[in-house]
């Protein structure tokens, strides 16, 4: 069993001892109704039924609500807006559980295409599906989509239209569509759209179905208001009309009655069930456990950055309530440490190795995480991008003498590099930046670590603004807060911001060597090829330490008891987190027999 099958074999174990409570609770109710086999798990459920509101916690700033200007922008247009594709709902969970970002071409499906076909590597056609409408709202004004709609959408995107500029997130090394060499996006009659490339990519076809910023919007809408950032003006296609913003403090989301869509698992049922979603902006972590301990909230989870970041805060929420259901999931390990490696004293290799070997992983995976953790060596890349990763076991044992806890080569390290003990017994002194979304209690361990080889540490907490300025513009003043083991939508994708031509290099990354294995993988032909050279991008990031690793462990989200058709998914596309929420439904009868 690998190390992160067992995390999760052990995370679900929690989960069976808290839903077990909610179970005995919930009998009574379901006693009397219908139930069905969930087909995606074999689980039986009670049946789907139609009404009432989820209230789903966001704990972020939008950023923007036009998926010209910002890749986040699903999060709020999801549930209004729609893609070409979708990640299959119906699909085994145990095959692909979507409770990581890595989502295998096989999962996919079509959402507004709907079919496809690839005459040749450079073409693709898809047919886009009849009888789907704009919500009747002006200017749009309920006219059926057609293939026009997709093309302006990727023309807007990709190339710029009439005079404007391609996508702020398309600049050059940018999104891993910007690193694809388009062609053109051409309407060649109302139902066909035709995507051409000007050389083959093994990444272009999953990219057109799900990239981030492929929601398509409406021609009428930007040519009116010169863009959909103000939320009176988004209109689409989806489950959902946004129909009501309270800035800072809600989004709320009404049923479309006529939505064109149905249940993948339960195919006579239209979507969605819910009549109301409502997104409540909520920036405290103990207001979110009180929402939810209340039962003012429905749902919390990564969709929406409301989720648990640590162990503790996730075991006292199942102690307090445990009717409460909790979902597990690892995606990547968001206890990694950055720096800006063009800066004194990260530019010399000999203080990363220091700092790697002076943090006991094992014991903060032990101890502070409660068994929890993984703190098995891995890659930028996450074990679950089979053939993208490299296991530890097949690092070169130069590599591997560098990821273990072993303070006195630490030390001895940092005198070499000329970083010797002052009289304070200080070397030097540096500031940590933490991103405020990160558990912080790992982070404050972690820097007592480097505080003990002579490194004199300052915290400073930054907000998701500065942690994106910085991001882009070099700006950390020391240490950063990163992510490490990705699992993210593409297998390129998590090794990305290594490459010295990306637009989202926080850590200045600039080695000839890395970007040319990356350049041979995005330039591969066929997977396998792009698959080897990744490998070889992976081994050249773990042999240079660009990323001080931690352990992996769980994040939580978590639901009320009355929340059906959940079992912890997250995005089923790129950045198509909230759109999962159009397949739930509410046991309104549980609802009431709890006492809410």
């Amino acid at each position: 069993m690998t190390p992160r099958l067992l995390l999760m074999t052990l995370a679900f174990a929690l989960v069976a001892s808290v839903t077990f409570a909610a179970a005995e609770g919930e009998e009574a109710a379901a006693a009397e109704k219908e139930m069905v086999v969930d087909p995606s798990t074999g689980k039986m459920v009670t049946a789907p039924e139609y009404g009432g509101t989820i209230r789903a916690i966001m704990n972020f700033k939008p950023e923007g609500i036009d998926p010209y200007f910002r890749y986040t922008a699903g999060n709020l247009i999801g549930l209004v807006n729609e893609k070409l594709g979708v990640g299959d709902w119906a699909v085994d969970r145990s095959v692909v559980g979507y409770t990581t970002l890595f989502l295998p071409d096989e999962a996919l499906v079509g959402q507004l295409a709907e079919s496809w076909e690839n005459p040749d590597p450079l073409t693709s056609i898809f047919k886009i599906r009849d009888g789907v409408f704009w919500h009747d709202k002006a200017p749009v004004n309920g006219r059926q989509l057609t293939a026009h709609d997709v093309a302006y959408s990727w023309q807007r995107l990709l190339f710029g239209v009439d005079g404007g500029e391609s996508s702020p997130d398309c600049r050059p090394g940018g999104f891993d569509i910007c690193n694809i060499k388009w062609e053109s996006v051409t309407a060649t009659d109302d139902s066909t759209v035709e995507f051409k490339l000007q050389e083959p990519s093994v990444t272009a076809f999953s990219r057109m179905l799900v990239a981030e910023h492929g929601y398509i919007v409406a021609r009428e809408v930007v040519d009116e208001f010169g863009d959909i950032q103000d939320w009176r003006n988004v209109t689409g296609t989806g489950p959902y009309q946004l129909t009501d913003v309270v800035e800072g403090s809600s989004w709320t989301y009404t049923k479309i009655d006529d939505y064109w869509g149905f249940d993948p698992k339960f195919p006579d049922n239209r979507l969605p069930y819910a009549d109301t979603i409502e997104f409540l902006v909520v920036n405290d972590p103990t207001a979110i456990t009180s929402l939810m301990r209340s039962g003012q909230a429905d749902w919390i989870g990564f969709g929406l950055n409301s989720h648990l970041t640590s162990v503790d805060s996730a075991v006292n929420l199942q102690k307090t309530n445990p009717n409460l259901v909790l979902h597990p999931y690892a995606y990547r390990s968001e206890t990694a440490i950055g720096f800006n490696l063009q800066k004194e004293p990260w530019s010399d290799i000999r203080v990363r190795q220091a700092l790697s070997l002076a943090i006991d992983h094992e014991s903060i995976a032990e101890n502070y995480q409660q068994g929890w953790g993984d703190a098995s060596p891995q890659g930028a890349t996450g074990a679950n991008v089979i053939g993208y990763a490299v296991p530890y076991e097949e690092w070169p044992e130069e590599t591997q003498q560098y990821y273990r806890y072993d303070p006195e080569e630490a030390e001895r390290l940092l005198d070499e590099a000329g970083y010797p003990r002052g009289d304070d017994g200080i070397r030097f002194s540096t500031i940590y930046s933490h991103y405020e979304f990160f558990d912080l209690g790992y982070y404050q361990i972690a820097m007592d670590y480097l505080r003990q080889i002579g490194i004199d540490v300052e915290i400073e907490e930054i907000t998701r603004a500065q942690n994106s300025e910085w991001g882009m513009n070099h700006g950390y003043p020391g240490l950063r807060t990163d992510v490490w083991a990705a699992e993210y939508p593409s297998g390129l994708a998590p090794i990305n911001s290594y490459w010295s031509q990306a637009g989202w290099n926080p850590n200045n990354n600039s080695d000839a060597v890395f970007d040319e294995l990356y350049e041979n993988a995005l330039a591969a032909t066929t997977v396998e090829e792009q698959k080897e050279w990744a490998r070889k991008a992976n081994l050249r990031i773990a042999d240079q330490l660009w990323m001080i690793r931690g352990p992996i462990a769980p994040l939580f989200g978590a639901t009320q008891p009355w929340i059906k058709g959940y079992n912890g998914e997250g995005d089923i596309g790129g950045m198509q987190r909230s759109t999962v929420l159009m397949y739930l439904w509410v046991d309104q009868d549980l609802k009431r027999e709890l006492g809410f």
